[in-house]
């Protein structure tokens, strides 16, 4: 399957850098960054995450929880299973946003359902 390969499952750093563009205008930074490289801001941002982007039905509803360059979390019901590859996206009305590939980091549950870490793109690869 890996003829396969469409734009759909590129990465995009232009995605990437609107999302961080986005939490950055309207959302806070991340005050403790630990051992992260780079700084994480929390927005509630509308995504849409799914394991197959060429079907239409398979997308489901998720929330940003927050975002930095190069990687993710979100809020779901459903656990995602460590490593598992994922493609996510911003929701629009008419599905314009590219879909970026990811790998899931890590995998909590808590009050809102599962909380879901995923790092972007090539690094999304291994």
């Amino acid at each position: 399957m890996e003829h396969r390969k469409t734009t759909e499952s590129r990465f995009d750093s232009n995605a990437v850098r609107r999302l961080l563009s986005n939490a950055q205008s309207s959302g806070e930074h991340d005050a403790y960054a630990g051992k992260r490289s780079s700084i994480r801001f929390a927005e509630g941002t509308q995504l849409e995450v799914t394991s197959d982007p060429s079907n239409p039905s398979a997308p489901m509803a998720v929330t940003m929880h927050n975002v930095s360059d190069n990687g993710c979390a979100f809020w779901t019901k459903r656990k995602c299973e460590l490593r598992s590859r994922l493609f996510l996206r911003e929701f629009s009305a008419d599905n314009s946003f590219p879909w970026l590939p990811a790998r899931v980091t890590h995998c909590t549950q808590g009050i809102r359902g599962f909380l879901v870490g995923v790092v972007f793109g090539e690094q999304s690869n291994g």
